[in-house]
């Protein structure tokens, strides 16, 4: 079992501890993770832990929040004259606003989901999750995550994105809430991967050239190398690459003995050298 710096996972607790089972405090930021990404403590108090889910697409960071509204309902009771029933202890949910460039609100809109597991990040950067059966950390149940149309600033206010979060089950929050703080890092510094745009330049038998841009920016990004990429041909297999040149503007040049074909060209996020980026698009070519 974890030794969290608070938890309340197991059944009743005695009540008189100075300190235990601590508030969540201001929330300044939150993760959304896969459902199947699970922390021991120790790997959740290292930066580099969180860097490898990241890479993995299993792992998204959301910051920037500069507001919180709590959408949470109350319990539902019933009365009768002989007793009063609670039927339901009401839904956990909160609507978050938080001020994304254009680019940044169209990346994280695509993350609408009614599934997935929630980490809340405290303002100091610790992490906020449900303690599983392991004694390990994960996120909170998600029901429902919906990243709202961009509302635009009417010169009184500023640009903003709302996203409405709902946990499926708040008894995850009311027994199970568990501490971690990290040792090398803060939670609010992760910074989810950059996708990339890849695009065709030219493509004959003997040499392919590529372009690599923000995908949301259109800016070229320079700095890739030969181990970032997968070449594969039309039934799959990997092509062995002869020479591989890093040109300017973001282009990038592979040579070897092509047949007239099909080819596809991407990233492999898990296993690049170049960590922090991943690309939404596979890139089609055809060589003649």
């Amino acid at each position: 079992m974890a030794n969290f710096n608070y938890s309340c996972s197991s059944s009743k607790k005695n009540t008189g501890f100075e300190g235990f089972c601590e508030k969540i405090g201001l929330i300044k930021g939150y993760i959304i993770t896969d459902d199947d990404v699970v922390f021991t403590e120790a790997e959740a108090q290292e930066l580099a832990n969180w860097q490898t889910h990241i890479q993995a697409n299993e792992v998204y960071p959301f910051k920037s929040i500069m507001g919180i509204e709590n959408q949470s309902d109350d319990p539902t009771y019933e009365d009768t004259p002989f007793a009063t029933e609670l039927v339901t202890n009401g839904k956990m949910s909160w609507r978050f606003a938080h001020t994304f460039s254009i680019p940044a609100h169209k990346a994280y809109f695509t993350h609408r989901s009614n599934s997935g597991r929630i980490i809340p990040i405290k303002e100091k950067g610790e992490y906020k999750g449900e303690e599983d059966e392991n004694g390990n950390l994960r996120g909170f149940k998600l029901a429902l995550l919906n990243v709202e149309n961009l509302m635009v600033s009417d010169g009184s206010a500023s640009e903003k994105t709302y996203i409405k979060v709902t946990l499926e089950n708040a008894d995850s929050v009311n027994r199970n809430i568990v501490t971690v703080v990290p040792t090398d890092h803060s939670g609010l510094d992760l910074t989810g991967l950059i996708d990339v745009r890849l695009s065709e330049v030219s493509a004959s038998t003997s040499s392919i050239t590529i372009e690599a841009a923000n995908f949301y920016t259109g800016n070229e990004i320079d700095g890739f190398v030969e181990g970032d990429f997968t070449v594969l041909d039309s039934t799959g297999a990997a092509v062995s690459i002869t020479t591989f040149t890093a040109l300017t503007d973001g282009q990038y040049q592979f040579d070897a003995t092509f047949t007239a074909g099909d080819y596809t060209i991407k990233f492999l996020p898990e296993s690049m050298t170049t960590t922090g980026y991943a690309t939404p698009n596979i890139l089609t070519v055809t060589t003649s």
